[in-house]
């Protein structure tokens, strides 16, 4: 499992944090990150494609899509799942929503994620009035950060693959965030891509709880300033 330190997020206050949480996990060792492992997996089976009735009676303005890094400008196999059902959640609404993809340029790519996932949608026939772009986030806390301002206290549901669920819903919740996740795949199954992503995710979901934690310890009002 290779961990890539994303360039936005490269200073002292990431590589101390990254440094103590790599540091809990050798003095657990490996509990933390195996609650962090088991917290994703389960989110992961227990999750469904169905709109929460909570939020159908409270009704819901925005269908979040977390973008996710392309291949050469391409959607992989797992944003395009992200994709297809916000299409079905978005067709299936009796009322008009707004579709928001989040997720700017990353690695050799030219295009955002944002635009290239609009794209599928355009042909789709989905009108560009409904249809918001969030493209200068670079990872999954700042897609939600910067979207924060968009979307408000407004009831919405966010879209993702299973094993992501878990880190983009509690970000969510950090974050006052009214968001309600759904499963980007029809049903959850145990293979080994899905346990590997769900080990990538616990990493870095572990990270971030050790990350407040260090900041709490520390006192660091730039980086809480960062993560909130």
């Amino acid at each position: 499992m290779k961990i890539r330190l994303n360039s936005s997020l490269l200073g002292w206050n990431a590589l101390s944090s990254f440094i103590f949480s790599n540091a809990l996990i050798l003095i657990t060792l490996g509990l933390s990150l195996l609650w962090a492992f088991i917290k994703v997996l389960l989110m992961a089976r227990s999750y469904t494609i169905d709109i929460p009735n909570t939020v159908k009676k409270n009704h819901f303005l925005f269908i979040l899509i977390p973008g996710m890094k392309l291949n050469n400008d391409q959607i992989s196999d797992d944003f395009l799942l992200r994709l297809q059902r916000a299409h079905i959640v978005f067709n299936d609404s009796k009322e008009s929503q707004q579709l928001v993809i989040l997720g700017g340029i990353t690695s050799n790519n030219t295009l955002s994620e944002a635009e290239v996932g609009a794209a599928y949608f355009y042909d789709q026939a989905v009108d560009k009035q409904q249809i918001i772009l969030e493209d200068l986030s670079q990872n999954t806390l700042e897609n939600l950060k910067n979207v924060r301002n968009i979307i408000a206290q407004s009831p919405s549901i966010i879209i993702s693959n299973r094993y992501h669920l878990y880190r983009i819903h509690c970000l969510a919740r950090h974050l006052k965030l009214k968001t309600f996740p759904i499963a980007a795949e029809e049903t959850f199954q145990l293979s080994t891509k899905m346990l590997i992503e769900c080990l990538r995710e616990a990493y870095f979901i572990h990270w971030y709880f050790s990350g407040k934690l260090w900041l709490l310890i520390t006192g660091d009002k730039a980086g809480h300033n960062y993560i909130s």
